[in-house]
């Protein structure tokens, strides 16, 4: 097959195995990062509240309940758990990207089959002023200028 020749097809392949693996990995830490956090209790220490009375014990842990968590363990695992959903969606893009150039590839490629076996050779388009249309001199043309 002719796309197998083409670099895009192959950086597309790449993309691919890179997203597939940001995704695998990703999820599966998103998984063990979740369960590891419902897991976690955060034991909220708790003053005496003896000189307030609209203070109580409930109310004074959920006053103080951001507080505490920013600062605890609880904290560091919900930043691993946003780094790991970031990690699996840019898995879900470069996927995406991926197949998009696989597709590109494939499609070049078909076009320059159908090229070939119309026409028997790929045309080349020339300018007039380009390289491409004037004849390269050999070593030898300067001694016979005609």
């Amino acid at each position: 097959m002719r796309a197998l020749l083409n670099p895009t097809f192959w950086f597309g392949v790449a993309l691919i195995l890179l997203g597939v693996g940001n995704w695998v990995i990703g999820e599966s830490k998103v998984q063990a990062h979740r369960r590891l956090l419902r897991s976690a209790e955060m034991q909220v220490v708790v003053t005496p509240t003896d000189g307030f009375d609209q203070l109580n014990g409930r109310t004074n842990a959920s006053l103080l309940k951001p507080f505490r968590v920013s600062a605890g363990r609880v904290s560091a695992l919900e930043q691993k758990l946003d780094f790991y959903r970031v990690v699996k969606s840019g898995g879900r893009v470069f996927c995406l990207i991926g197949t998009l150039f696989v597709l590109v590839g494939c499609l070049r490629a078909s076009r320059h089959t159908r090229l070939l076996s119309r026409t028997g050779s790929i045309p080349v388009r020339r300018s007039e002023g380009s390289l491409a249309a004037r004849p390269i001199p050999g070593p030898r043309d300067h001694l016979n200028p005609d």
